[in-house]
């Protein structure tokens, strides 16, 4: 028992039955992980392991540790040609430690340029998951979550906020007689100019096939309305170059803004009056800028 027991246990030191001989099977273990570190291609995990096992049950220090495999080496080339045991180097503590430290050190620099990759490809991923693919704006999902927050927000604090949408005149049109790359490049063009609009604390997404929204958190009325006004003019300022051809190009707008007077309490309700604007610029000739209000004046014109 005093040497089947501790053999049969090294691998689970704890679980040894007989308390006296529990000692020595820890010592075997860690008599197994030393061999290891003279017989494994990669020593480093097991020069690892020999320390922390040392440090832990022994309180022997790093130094100490490799000391005592330094020593084991040795002991080991004294004693093995008495059973006619050819070690070559492989017994040669310092070259094996060495040789982990220099595939510890390949192992911390491809560690960390994996880190480095994968921290781009969580960047791209989340990118990918949250910009529309055409236009580089914000997509659908990304805007209703980031205006149903800054609406609750501004609900909260008592500020107001605006929504701008807006949809490109006769787009359709473009796409019958051009064909749709072409149409492709007139969005890509117009949101570059609709998202240069953007404040840090706002958001450019682009709604549905040629209408784009921008939420613009603690803007009143009359600075949305600026703010669309700019972009209009912005678009129709010079034909968009397509790479084909060069078109003059125009859209309609509508203004909506919650502030606490407002009736408009939700996304929808927002969403709803911008799009009743929009409605509105379009019937008004295209090209223009509308606002959305409960007064019968503004409705009428």
């Amino acid at each position: 028992p005093l040497l089947s027991v501790p053999v049969a246990y090294h691998h689970r030191p704890k679980d040894t039955p007989d308390p006296a001989l529990r000692k020595l099977a820890q010592v075997v273990s860690l008599a197994g992980r030393c061999a290891d570190v003279f017989v494994d291609e990669n020593a480093a995990s097991a020069i690892a392991d020999v320390r922390a096992a040392l440090k832990r049950d022994y309180d022997i220090t790093e130094g100490d540790a490799d000391a005592l495999l330094d020593d084991i080496g040795k002991r080991t080339r004294e004693v093995a040609p008495l059973f006619e045991i050819a070690l070559g180097n492989s017994s040669n503590f310092e070259a094996i430690l060495k040789k982990a430290n220099e595939a510890l050190v390949d192992l911390t620099l491809r560690t960390q340029q994996q880190a480095v990759t994968l921290k781009e490809q969580n960047v791209a991923l989340k990118q990918a998951a949250t910009t529309d693919a055409l236009t580089g704006l914000s997509n659908r999902a990304t805007f209703d979550q980031f205006a149903n927050d800054a609406l609750a927000s501004a609900v909260r604090d008592g500020t107001p906020l605006s929504l701008i949408m807006m949809d490109v005149d006769k787009f359709k049109s473009v796409n019958d007689k051009y064909g749709h790359p072409t149409g492709d490049a007139v969005l890509k063009a117009v949101a570059k100019i609709f998202r240069s609009a953007a404040r840090a604390t706002d958001l450019a997404a682009r709604f549905g096939g040629e209408e784009m929204v921008l939420v613009l958190p603690n803007a009143s009325r009359s600075t949305a309305t600026a703010v669309a006004e700019s972009i209009r003019r912005a678009i129709c300022a010079k034909p968009i170059n397509t790479g084909t051809v060069a078109l003059p190009i125009s859209a309609s707008f509508g203004v909506a803004t919650y502030d606490k007077d407002s009736p408009l309490k939700l996304p929808a309700h927002l969403l709803k009056a911008a799009d009743l604007a929009v409605y509105a610029a379009k019937h008004g000739g295209r090209n223009c800028v509308r606002v959305f209000s409960l007064k019968p004046a503004a409705k009428a014109a």
